[in-house]
Formats: C-alpha cells, sequence, structure tokens
C-alpha cells in the first residue's frame, strides 16, 4: 500500500472551526452522514458531546442542512459539506478525536476499485491517527464481502482491537435511512466497532 501524502490533499474550499468542538467533553466525527439522521439524533441526545457530521454530495447535504434547521439550535453539531479526506486533512488535529463513524459507505463492488473501501485507502492510517488512544471507529455495511474484508484489515493491516463484530438485528432502532432500507428488506446488516489501543 502506498503511503498517504497529506501534503498531496487539496484544501477544501470550505472551512472547519474546531475549536468550538473543542469545548465540548468528547469530539466525534461521521464520515458520509447523508441526510443526518445519525448525526442529529447523537447531537440530540449526547449534548456534551461535538459531533462533527461530513458529507460530499450536494442533494444530500441540503436535506441534512434543512433537518438541523428544522430541529432548532443545535451547538454541538457541526455539519461540513466538503470531501471527507480533504476536511479531515487540513483541519483535525492528531489524537482530537473520541470516535469515528462509517455507516454503510459506497461498497466498490469491482474489483479494480477495491482500493477506493475505506479500510483499503492509504488514508485510513491517517484517519486513524486522528483518533485519540482509546478511541472507537464503527463501521456497518450490509455488504458481506466488504465487512469481512474491513474486519481482516482494520485487524491485521491497521492493528486496531475488535469491540464489537455482530449483525444488526431487524427490531433495532435503525441509526440511518440506508439501515432502515436495508433492514425492512430483511437484508444483513453488520456492525463493526474497532479501538485504537
Amino acid at each position: 500500500m502506498r503511503k498517504f501524502d497529506p501534503a498531496k490533499v487539496p484544501r477544501p474550499n470550505v472551512e472547519l472551526d474546531f475549536t468550538k468542538a473543542r469545548y465540548f467533553e468528547a469530539i466525534d466525527l461521521e464520515i458520509g452522514c447523508g441526510v443526518g439522521r445519525f448525526a442529529i439524533q447523537r447531537a440530540m441526545r449526547e449534548p456534551m458531546r461535538a459531533m462533527i457530521a461530513i458529507e460530499k454530495t450536494s442533494e444530500r447535504f441540503g436535506k441534512f442542512a434543512g433537518r438541523v434547521r428544522n430541529h432548532g439550535l443545535m451547538p454541538n453539531l457541526f455539519p461540513v459539506h466538503g470531501e471527507a479526506a480533504s476536511v479531515i486533512t487540513h483541519f483535525v488535529p492528531e489524537q482530537s478525536l473520541d470516535s469515528i463513524f462509517i455507516h454503510y459507505p459506497n461498497p466498490y463492488p469491482k474489483l479494480k476499485q477495491r482500493n477506493l473501501r475505506w479500510h483499503n485507502r492509504a488514508f485510513m492510517g491517517f484517519l486513524i491517527s486522528r483518533l485519540k488512544h482509546g478511541g472507537e471507529l464503527t463501521i456497518a455495511t450490509n455488504i458481506e464481502d466488504y465487512y469481512l474484508e474491513a474486519l481482516q484489515m482494520m485487524e491485521n493491516t491497521w492493528h486496531l482491537q475488535v469491540v464489537e463484530n455482530r449483525r444488526v438485528q431487524s427490531d433495532e432502532p435503525p441509526r440511518t435511512h440506508f439501515e432502515k432500507k436495508y433492514l425492512e428488506r430483511d437484508e444483513n446488516c453488520w456492525n463493526l466497532i474497532f479501538k485504537k489501543p
């Protein structure tokens, strides 16, 4: 695997004032938050934790921003419209995050695309460096191949400890709209939680 070079990552055309997040007891980050179901619910449930939620697509982020407005002021929620690797590279300090969430990412199913999967990207090492020691990284997917590959890579390549490895039950409250859709279709969904030692 090639080495990740932060100097080659272009600066995003968005801003994230990370100093404001430091006022909270803990800082969580969701990559690919979609329309913000998980981020909004977590920010409401955990008001003492900062929740940084990054979404790349304009359509989904627009819906997310509208939902944030409808829920009123949440000073602990930081919505960011941008490409996650770029935002994290330029604005998130080393060992500053307590939790990272990657729910139902693009599985890039073609063999030639597998290097684009989060756990296979050189950027993953940099992302883990933003996590505090003892911090956790969650990956959820409905693709068995993705789940098995992520489990192997996160343990053997990125040297994280497995904290949770289970199927999501159909009677659990869905965290995202994707999870809701998959569970309603009786698809298998897997949840993996890893800890940085």
